[in-house]
């Protein structure tokens, strides 16, 4: 039978949340530079690649 603690349960979400959030930070550093799109723009080219 395979035992563990509420507290590790708790503290494995917690690194698993902590490390998400430190490639969501990374991403948007790597990105920090890249030109801004319009909203239309954007819209416009996810209705032309099918997505919309």
């Amino acid at each position: 039978m395979l035992t563990i603690s509420i507290s590790n349960l708790a503290n494995n979400a917690i690194k698993e949340s902590i490390a998400e959030d430190a490639m969501d930070l990374k991403a948007i550093q790597d990105r920090k530079n890249e030109k801004e799109t319009p909203l239309n723009v954007f819209l416009k080219k996810l209705k032309q690649d099918g997505f919309l």
